[in-house]
Order: C-alpha cells, then structure tokens, then sequence
C-alpha cells in the first residue's frame, strides 16, 4: 500500500478535496470532495490525480447540454416562444446551475430522450394544442417530460397543478385560492387574507360561502413565463 499524502484542500479541476474517508478496493484513498456546484461526491485519490475525474457529474451534463443546444440552433427558430419554452425545460432539467435545481433535477424529473431535438418538441406541440397564450404543463407534477405526461394548459390551470398548491372544491367544482378568487371577482390577496391561519375545514366553510356569490369574469392573471413549468 503506498504512503498516504494529504490532499485536503487541493483542487482537481471542479473538486476541492474535503477529507479521506476510507479505501477503495485497490487500498487507494477515497476523498470527499466538494464540487464547485455545491455537491459532495466521494472520488478515489488516483482518479483525482490523474484528471479523469473533474467534477461531480455536472460538467459532463454541461456538456451535453451545450451540444443539444448547439446542434439545435441549427432549425432557424431559436428565439421563438417555442424554443425559449423548450430550451428552458432543458435548463430546469439538466443544467446544475439552474435556480431551482432540487425543484426538478435534484427530484429525478427529466426530459424522454426525443425531446432533446427541438424539432421533435416543437411537432408535438403544434399536434397537441399549443398555442401563444399556453404554457407546458406536467399532468404529474412529479412525473417527467414526456408526451404522455405534458399538455398546454393556462397559467391558471397549470399553478392549480401543483404539489403545493391548496385547493378546495365546491359542488363538485374544484379551484385554488386564487382560483375562487377569480370566479368570484375577489381580490386574490383578499382571500388570501380571510384563510390565512384557518384550518382546511374553516378555510373550507369560508370558500364555500364566497362560492355563493354571483361569478365575474375576470381577466387572466399574467405571469413572468420563465417560472412556469
């Protein structure tokens, strides 16, 4: 077995080395490392040394990433509504650095293997009711991008399909908050205000009471689309 050499702190391309926390197989040294992400990843001392491995599995997505991409920009419509939509699922899916990381890749959603062409998301979409005014929305919110799981759906519908997202129903009619709201001509802040600290069943008993109220049209609601699923 070779002499152990201290390594804490040194860098190897993304990875800080952190501290030795056992062997491997072959009596090398593991080190837990600290990827510039923000992730930890145990990598052996001897594939640190020689370059092999940079990261923790990021740079690699990176990479791929970018050549989707590239090799996309090659249909003529990068820039469009459609393309920003699609290059920002990318983004959310595959890209370490995106914002809300854990929302998506941290929770294992990805994009089915055909929908890292454009083109192949773009003929989906316009076969299956996109339109100016839709955004995409995950039928299972917990589920993947796949054809079988996406539809074009308002924003109103589509942030009544969240996991987070408290809902009441109402004589068979189902809304949240804000979605009552809206049906009623309530300020959407407003009703926040009624509910905020009731249990579901006083929220319940008060919803239902500003159900009864006669429905007004109101406007949808406009939101920056770059947060939207």
């Amino acid at each position: 077995m070779s002499k152990f050499v201290d390594i804490s702190g040194q860098r190897f391309g993304r990875l800080t080395a952190v501290e030795r926390v056992g062997l491997d197989k072959s009596k090398h040294a593991l080190w837990k490392c600290l990827c510039d992400c923000g992730n930890y990843t145990i990598v052996g001392s001897n594939s640190l040394k020689s370059g092999n491995t940079k990261s923790c599995g990021c740079l690699n997505t990176e990479k791929s990433t970018e050549r989707i991409v590239r090799y996309n920009f090659r249909h003529g419509e990068t820039g469009t509504r459609l393309w920003r939509i699609w290059s920002g699922m990318i983004n959310r899916c595959e890209s370490p650095c995106y914002d809300n990381n854990m929302v998506y890749r941290g929770k294992g959603i990805r994009i089915c293997a055909a929908w890292h062409t454009y083109e192949n998301f773009r003929n989906w979409a316009l076969k299956n009711g996109y339109r100016d005014d839709l955004t995409i929305d995950r039928i299972d919110v917990d589920g993947n991008y796949t054809p079988s799981n996406c539809r074009w759906a308002t924003k109103v519908e589509q942030a009544e399909n969240r996991s987070t997202t408290r809902l009441f129903t109402v004589n068979g009619e189902t809304h949240s908050l804000a979605g009552w709201a809206r049906c009623i001509g309530l300020n959407d802040s407003a009703i926040q205000s009624i509910v905020r600290g009731k249990s579901d069943e006083e929220a319940q008993m008060i919803v239902a009471e500003y159900a009864k109220r006669p429905r007004i049209p109101v406007d949808e609601p406009t939101f920056d689309e770059e947060h939207w699923d």
